[in-house]
């Protein structure tokens, strides 16, 4: 049930929250967010998830779409440190971000697999349950460097 509370003007709300997302993002336009969606190959019944064939004579599995184009989308980034704390802005080596994304940017990169940043690319990891501002959905996705696994 979507219920907007009298006065409150959804579309203000949201300019005002990507003005502020627009700030925090890295002033060059390469070393923003960029979105990356990887076909996972087809699996067959005689395969593992990887698409490996238990028989070892057997042909491995091609993919069988193309993925979708990468795409940049504007998101607030926040560093997770060594300690797991999170940081205002990125230490030299952050292996852990949170992206927040309000709930029309998230439906744009829904199911990404990697992400890279300034040059530096993270796994998708997982995404948190959504929150929400009235009638604006907030998404937290949280991504890793490969080999922090």
């Amino acid at each position: 049930m979507e219920t907007n509370l009298p006065g409150f003007n959804a579309d203000e709300v949201r300019n005002g929250i990507r003005l502020a997302m627009r700030v925090g993002l890295p002033p060059v336009e390469a070393d923003r967010p960029l979105f990356i969606w990887d076909t996972p190959p087809e699996v067959e019944a005689d395969e593992d998830t990887s698409g490996i064939p238990f028989a070892w004579d057997a042909a491995p599995a091609t993919p069988t779409a193309a993925p979708k184009p990468p795409r940049r989308e504007e998101c607030a980034i926040e560093y997770i440190d060594e300690t797991g704390e999170l940081r205002p802005f990125g230490p030299t080596a952050s292996t852990r971000l949170v992206l927040t994304l309000l709930d029309e940017e998230y439906e744009r990169v829904r199911g990404f697999s990697r992400v890279i940043i300034g040059g530096n690319e993270y796994v998708y990891e997982r995404t948190a349950a959504p929150l929400g501002l009235n009638t604006i959905g907030i998404w937290q996705v949280h991504v890793r460097t490969d080999d922090e696994g």
